[in-house]
């Protein structure tokens, strides 16, 4: 039985629809038989992060992050909806949070630098993430989801991470080519190009460190 923290915020329309991912994925993992934390709202904070991983026997072996990222760090959630900026929930010096955990990270660009501290901090561990913006699409967000889940599972079953991110971006790229298949009669709609755009970003930018 694997342990897995699933971390996620809820405090925007981006969020909203992640965190729902998030659940999604507990579910999913509890079918099969690991044990899982969430961690969620407004109890993402750097403290609520260092105390569920190190409190947790037996010990947490992966994070699931969704929500908000940058190149050095992964955002908490917001305590005010009009602030412009989240508080930081871990960045480059202090990576050394995770104690070992694997890290799947649904956020844009956090494999650039914070990857690069994870792998120096978690020497035997990875991280998955995205060098580039995490791109969704609210036309069919469910299949976005999907693409997300099938790499999460591979992982926490102890996929390695190269392979998991292969099969990311594989899936990625199959996604984005279906919705540029020219549809009966020829018309792409505008939500479609966008879709296999979005897709194509998350192709490219997948990877592991």
């Amino acid at each position: 039985m694997t342990r897995v923290l699933i971390v996620a915020t809820n405090d925007d329309s981006q969020t909203c629809m992640t965190f729902f991912w998030a659940k999604e994925l507990q579910r999913c993992l509890a079918e099969v038989g690991h044990e899982t934390v969430f961690l969620g709202g407004y109890d993402v904070t750097f403290t609520g992060l260092t105390n569920a991983i190190a409190s947790s026997y037996p010990r947490i072996e992966y994070v699931v992050f969704y929500g908000h990222g940058d190149h050095d760090r992964l955002y908490g959630q917001r305590t005010d909806a009009t602030a412009e900026q989240a508080p930081i929930l871990v960045d480059d010096l202090h990576a050394d949070v995770f104690r070992g955990a694997n890290v799947y990270a649904v956020a844009c660009y956090a494999l650039d630098i914070l990857g690069q501290a994870h792998q120096r901090d978690n020497p035997t561990a990875r991280f998955i993430g995205y060098n580039d913006l995490f791109a969704k699409s609210e036309y069919d967000f469910d299949l976005f989801r999907l693409c997300v889940h099938h790499g999460a599972v591979l992982f926490v079953a102890g996929m390695d991470g190269h392979a998991t991110s292969s099969i990311l971006k594989k899936c990625w790229e199959g996604l984005r080519d279906e919705y540029l298949t020219p549809p009966p009669g020829g018309r792409f709609t505008l939500d479609k190009v966008w879709a296999a755009f979005a897709a194509d970003i998350n192709a490219e930018g997948v990877g592991y460190k």
